[in-house]
């Protein structure tokens, strides 16, 4: 009830899904509306929202989307969401594949050896070795800075123990990795408002990410339609000694005779008891991407800052946002949050936003 207003409303989600009938998988979802007011005509609308054909292949990693589908996009890109085909890799179909680079140790042995290698404390392999150089590969799956210790224990049993300092990231891709989508079609238009609303002009989009080395990866990400194109370029580097990630890009674009240009840079840095984590990035007054020349605006500048610790008495996390879209007021966000695990597999936390 709102004033002399009353009424009801009723709405409800259908995802249909077909499998088994040839290769791949269809799907299709609607939105259906009911609403009556005592002093407005009664609602009724079925929305259709997406219809997709999808197959995978877990083999080769890739993912092959018809219909509706969202473009793949990079950190410094937006995604849009489009009518067409998309075709890309999907490291998602083999769980238990880590992208990231992984752990190597390098050592050396005078006499036959068993090595043993301690991450954190935690023993990761055991494996016999001859004698000269050799390398050991750890675990992937570290995440911020880590403290290897290789103990090497020769035939005479005597042992010999290095301590090597470790940094691992998602953020990175494994040497020779190559990861990325591209899709062509129409943007979709009023999405959730109308059941079939599409550009009448086609649109071609790609993103690329490869790892150049264990400690560089390389990005790419270019988009065109009937009115003009962006491209773009960036990389994430890891610095030497453990002192986090870097990542850069550049953009340019021409739309309809305007060009411009967005530049971005951040930098994250994670440890035993610290995160850190830095973005920022501006956009010149004609610098346009396919999503904006279809009524959703491209922010002008975008900051962002967090900060966390742990401690015994919890985790706290402290964040900070800022978005300028021009000709609108600045949107800024303020956020701290706090969380401690209790027993019983239960946990306590606090968050406060401004």
């Amino acid at each position: 009830r709102q004033g002399a207003m009353d009424g009801h409303s009723l709405s409800a989600w259908t995802d249909l899904r077909l499998s088994g009938v040839g290769p791949g998988v269809w799907s299709t979802s609607t939105v259906a509306r009911m609403a009556a007011a005592s002093n407005s005509p009664a609602l009724r609308e079925l929305v259709r929202m997406d219809t997709q054909w999808l197959r995978e292949d877990p083999d080769t990693l890739t993912a092959l989307a018809v219909g509706d589908v969202v473009s793949g996009s990079l950190g410094w890109t937006r995604a849009t969401r489009i009518g067409g085909v998309r075709f890309g890799r999907d490291f998602g179909l083999q769980p238990y594949l880590s992208t990231a680079p992984s752990t190597l140790v390098r050592g050396q042995a005078v006499l036959p050896s068993t090595v043993d290698l301690y991450i954190n404390g935690l023993r990761q392999m055991s494996r016999q070795v001859q004698p000269g150089e050799f390398i050991v590969e750890g675990a992937p799956l570290l995440n911020g800075v880590g403290q290897a210790r290789l103990v090497v224990t020769d035939v005479n049993g005597q042992q010999r123990t290095v301590e090597l300092p470790l940094y691992g990231t998602p953020r990175l891709l494994r040497a020779g990795l190559l990861d990325g989508s591209v899709a062509v079609g129409a943007v979709r238009e009023d999405y959730g408002l109308r059941s079939f609303s599409y550009a009448a002009r086609p649109l071609a989009t790609g993103s690329v990410r490869y790892g150049w080395s264990d400690a560089l990866t390389l990005e790419a990400h270019a988009e065109a339609d009937a009115g003009g194109a962006m491209t773009g370029a960036g990389a994430a580097w890891l610095l030497p000694g453990s002192l986090g990630v870097v990542n850069a890009a550049a953009a340019v674009s021409a739309f309809e005779g305007a060009r411009g240009g967005q530049l971005h840079l951040g930098y994250q840095w994670s440890g035993p008891a610290w995160s850190v984590s830095l973005a920022s990035q501006r956009a010149g007054a004609d610098f346009r991407d396919v999503a904006g020349g279809h009524g959703v605006p491209l922010p002008s500048a975008v900051d962002q800052a967090f900060l966390g610790t742990s401690t015994p008495w919890g985790s706290l996390g402290l964040g900070y946002v800022m978005q300028a879209i021009r000709g609108q007021p600045r949107a800024r966000l303020a956020n701290a949050s706090w969380s401690l695990p209790l027993p019983g597999a239960a946990s306590i936390s606090l968050a406060l936003m401004h």
